[in-house]
């Protein structure tokens, strides 16, 4: 027993480099393992040994397709607007991990990551679980440990089978679905759709928009056999203070579930929405030239980044650097944004999952474009490129992952403040 008193890891570097041996499936390239073989045991049997942390917080489920992430920095920073204290769980991170984990916008600190992994340690050694499911349980220990007011939880992967979904959360939220991980999720819309609608629980309500048919036909069916009050939610029709016309759907969902939360404590609302803050969402970070950081990974969201760059972006040309991981539907990704660009710098970031930039070459060699290629297996050195062939009223646009986004952060200028 002794032993266990012992912290086994004294500084933040040894904690990370023993976080990092576990399972990591947002590293690997391809893995074969069966959905069926996923299950929630291992982070339920964590959790228990933890105390379970879960069940002293009120937590607020997010999943979706698309806008996840968006709709959850959006709701935290609601919430810490209207005087909660409020944990925030989002993946994956930018440029420090830290960032996954936030109490009131501030990342856990590396002494806490420290203390927090300590705690774990003695279980992370019996029950050997994933990278992610060892991540979900130190937040949720973070967030008991901080006492947190609400704790906002965007799913990982899916919903159903994600770590994440072992929390009996006051509200849910599915953003938009679409095709993405069907590897993992399923072929159709329908079967995605089941994956998502996981989240959903009993007596529970869930909020979500206006969906494709076949998805909105499953979570009805999902939240009717578990009995939770669903509410559809139209699109914010007021102005926004980030970029893409689509961020009006996730802003909204998060705006209804601030006001769920309000009415049940009978507190007055507080929507000073100009302060909100998207990083890498259509994130414009320098001008002259603009100079555009996104996070765009999947042929919707892609489709939703040109749409908005067509509407709300004035330039002479556009300088597209893009990186796409392989496990992606690189050619639907690729198909509405080349014919976008006037000169297109293909490259990666060192996660192994990337496309090697020669390997863009068969999917675009039958679409006829005019634009000059550039092949650059360096993304820093993409972004020196791009930055070189740019004049003052041209657009660089860094997109296609948000591992490459979470690249070049620290590489590009301060962000402007658009407000």
């Amino acid at each position: 027993m002794s032993s266990l008193k012992l912290n086994a890891f004294k500084d933040y570097s040894s904690a990370y480099k023993h976080l990092c041996r576990f399972t990591d499936y947002e590293r690997m390239v391809k893995f074969h393992k069966p959905q069926k073989a996923f299950n929630l045991k291992k982070i339920i049997a964590l959790l228990k040994a933890l105390g379970n942390p879960h069940d002293k917080i009120k937590t607020i489920h997010i999943a979706g397709t698309k806008g996840k992430g968006s709709t959850a920095i959006f709701l935290s920073q609601l919430l810490q607007e209207n005087g909660y204290k409020t944990g925030l769980f989002t993946s994956p991170h930018l440029v420090d991990l830290s960032e996954r984990i936030q109490i009131n916008g501030i990342p856990i600190s590396r002494t806490a990551f420290t203390g927090m992994m300590n705690k774990l340690y003695p279980h992370l050694k019996r029950l050997k679980p994933t990278f992610f499911e060892t991540i979900t349980a130190l937040s949720l220990c973070y967030f008991e440990e901080g006492k947190v007011d609400y704790a906002v939880m965007e799913v990982g992967l899916g919903g159903r089978l994600d770590a994440t979904n072992v929390i009996k959360p006051c509200l849910s939220i599915i953003t938009r679905i679409d095709f993405d991980h069907m590897d993992k999720l399923g072929n159709t819309i329908s079967s995605i759709a089941r994956e998502k609608a996981g989240i959903i629980k009993p007596q529970t309500p869930v909020f979500t928009i206006k969906q494709l048919p076949e998805a909105a036909r499953v979570i009805r069916a999902v939240a009717r056999r578990q009995n939770a009050p669903l509410k559809i939610v139209p699109p914010f029709s007021g102005r926004i203070p980030v970029h893409g016309r689509h961020q009006r759907e996730n802003l909204a969902l998060a705006l209804s579930a601030l006001k769920y939360i309000l009415q049940t404590k009978n507190h007055k609302l507080k929507t000073k929405i100009n302060n909100l803050v998207l990083p890498a969402r259509i994130e414009v970070v320098s001008k002259s030239p603009t100079l555009i950081l996104d996070t765009s990974h999947n042929p919707v969201s892609i489709k939703a980044l040109v749409k908005t760059i067509k509407e709300e972006f004035h330039y002479r040309k556009l300088i597209l650097t893009m990186g796409i991981m392989r496990d992606k539907e690189a050619d639907k990704m690729l198909e509405p944004i080349l014919p976008l660009a006037d000169i297109v710098i293909f490259t990666r970031s060192d996660n192994p999952r990337f496309l090697a930039p020669i390997e863009f070459i068969p999917y675009i060699k039958n679409m006829k474009l005019s634009a000059p290629i550039f092949l650059e297996p360096d993304c820093k050195e993409a972004l020196k490129a791009a930055r070189a062939l740019a004049k003052a009223d041209d657009l660089i646009l860094i997109t296609g992952s948000f591992y490459l986004a979470g690249a070049l952060y620290n590489h590009v200028k301060t962000r402007v403040n658009l407000s």
